[in-house]
């Protein structure tokens, strides 16, 4: 596995993990792609009560260095 590949594997597991966080929380999907994904997710959570938790947004950080 190349450099790239192993970069691009990262991105699609949290990309993933981060949509599945939604799916268990019963929020709506998030429509975005994965350069939008984190700046979509935090404007969403950031209107509910709970607010962005720790560790989506050390997820969102990981995701805004991969891309």
């Amino acid at each position: 596995m190349t450099a790239r590949q192993a970069l691009v594997v990262m991105r699609t597991k949290t990309v993933n993990t981060v949509r599945s966080f939604f799916r268990t929380m019963a929020y709506p999907p998030v429509k975005a792609t994965p350069n939008t994904l984190a700046k979509n997710v935090r404007g969403l959570l950031h209107k509910s009560p709970d607010g962005v938790p720790d560790y989506i947004e050390a997820l969102l950080v990981v995701l805004e260095t991969l891309n």
